[in-house]
């Protein structure tokens, strides 16, 4: 009964009436009420400053949600001194230190976690599935936002029902919200659940000055160009009589060359083998063509037993299987660009987004693709097989039975190459989505080095024009 009342001494503002239950009980301020929030997380929640203030000294050892909603630093700075397991650990209401610091505007926290190493794209773990970012935006804290935009935060990030960040700054007319997602890449036109783009939302809530800025960003949207991006000249020689280029500039020893692919704007560059190739490629495609989707066209070593030569993946995830940390003889993969330390997270992989995919499945749907002759499948002429799913990249070429196994028993993967995740790395920077194809020039086995140079034109011949016909959609 006497939480009862403070609770509701705590929601009333009734600073005096709490402090004295409180101060009555000191015990209370740790118990919990209902969705597992304390008395100090519920005048945080119905923005109760006055009671904050009045509570604190009774209960100065803050637990680390609790010092991160209300912007003590140096608290959640000395709770992680003492255990930096705490960093992305969820209240029982299901959010994280920086979600909670990031909804209340504490931005001093919010900079301390991240320089902890708090994960800018970790979404609560209840059923709204929020984001730090869309906590941000929600508060309408633009100081906030851009400290997570710049530690990596996806500007398209969904919540619940596919409710992004942008939405919720539409929604608010909140113009330096607005432009600050836009210039980190933040999708105009990315639609939730019900259809609903940030310029409906703009739209709905009477905010003229956020409609015009949309629409000026959804014209400009129209204009970048699809990059498209092979690794050897027998992948992108098969775009050849589809392209008419218009111009074409050297930087870092890399061709770039600009023109119209089957109608669309576009930029076709060969990068070479390696993911530093790739991801210096992705990078000048991003940064100096303003490129708005990357589109990867190539082939690849087969490690599925399912499947076989000529068979072509489409990445729904990409993964860099040598990244991470040699333990007892083995690399324990870790997400690039994370410490690859035990009890630091472990989480890896670069997801496709999931409206391209969708659009990507409506337009493969029922391709015919070419058949394979005779020679590549040992027996008769076959039509390949068109599959979805992960997708490894490291720098080495697979040329070994037990390596092959191994990748596949470890990842669950359906193929093996040297470039893609390292370009949705940086398409992940950059918050533009990716689209990688690949078709099975070899089996990644023994007999790769022999099958490799067999195959590998008709290979990225069928990769060609399944990205041929992807231009369209993207």
């Amino acid at each position: 009964m006497s939480l009862d009342a403070l609770l509701t001494a705590v929601r009333e503002g009734n600073a005096a009436g709490a402090l004295r239950l409180a101060l009555d009980d000191p015990g209370l301020l740790s118990q919990r009420g209902p969705q597992g929030v304390t008395p100090f997380m519920l005048a945080a929640y119905h923005g109760q400053a006055t009671v904050l203030e009045a509570l604190l000294p009774v209960k100065p050892d803050l637990d680390i949600h609790e010092a991160a909603a209300t912007g003590r630093v140096d608290r959640v700075t000395a709770l992680l001194d003492a255990d930096p397991a705490l960093i992305d650990t969820t209240a029982p209401d299901g959010f994280t230190p920086l979600g909670l610091a990031s909804f209340f505007g504490r931005a001093g926290v919010v900079d301390r976690l991240l320089a902890r190493g708090a994960d800018a794209n970790r979404p609560s773990a209840n059923a709204m599935a929020v984001h730090p970012l869309h906590s941000a935006a929600a508060g309408r804290h633009v100081t906030v936002a851009r400290l997570l935009l710049m530690h990596g935060a996806d500007p398209d990030a969904r919540q619940h029902k596919g409710y992004t960040a942008l939405m919720s700054a539409a929604q608010h007319g909140d113009l330096d919200l607005i432009a600050l997602l836009l210039d980190y890449g933040a999708t105009p036109d990315l639609a939730d659940e019900a259809g609903r783009a940030p310029l409906d939302y703009a739209r709905q809530g009477g905010h003229a000055d956020a409609v015009a800025l949309l629409e000026a960003a959804l014209a400009a949207e129209t204009d970048r160009p699809i990059g498209v991006i092979c690794a050897i000249p027998e992948e992108i020689a098969h775009f050849g009589a589809h392209f008419q280029e218009t111009e074409a500039n050297t930087i870092a020893g890399f061709a770039f060359r600009r023109g119209r692919l089957d109608g669309k704007d576009a930029v076709v560059v060969e990068t070479g083998i390696g993911k530093v190739n790739a991801a210096t490629v992705a990078t000048l495609l991003l940064d100096r063509f303003g490129c708005r989707v990357l589109l990867f066209s190539g082939v690849a070593g087969g490690i599925d037993p399912r499947l076989g030569v000529g068979d072509v993946v489409v990445a729904d995830r990409l993964v860099q299987h040598d990244y991470g940390a040699v333990f007892q003889g083995q690399v324990k993969t870790y997400q690039p660009g994370n410490y690859p330390m035990p009890g630091l997270p472990e989480d890896h992989g670069y997801p496709m987004d999931q409206n391209l995919l969708a659009a990507v499945r409506d337009a493969l749907d029922g391709m015919d693709l070419p058949p394979m002759p005779a020679a590549a499948t040992g027996g008769e002429a076959r039509r390949p097989r068109l599959v979805y799913g992960t997708i490894l990249t490291g720098d080495q070429y697979v040329n070994c039975d037990d390596t092959r196994d191994r990748l596949f028993t470890r990842f669950d993967a359906r193929a093996v190459e040297m470039e893609g995740a390292a370009i949705a790395q940086v398409a992940a920077r950059y918050g533009v989505p990716w689209v990688v194809v690949r078709a099975l020039s070899d089996l990644a086995g023994h007999d790769s080095h022999m099958d490799f140079p067999t195959f590998v034109h008709v290979a990225a011949e069928t990769a060609a024009r399944i990205v041929r016909r992807l231009v369209a959609v993207v």
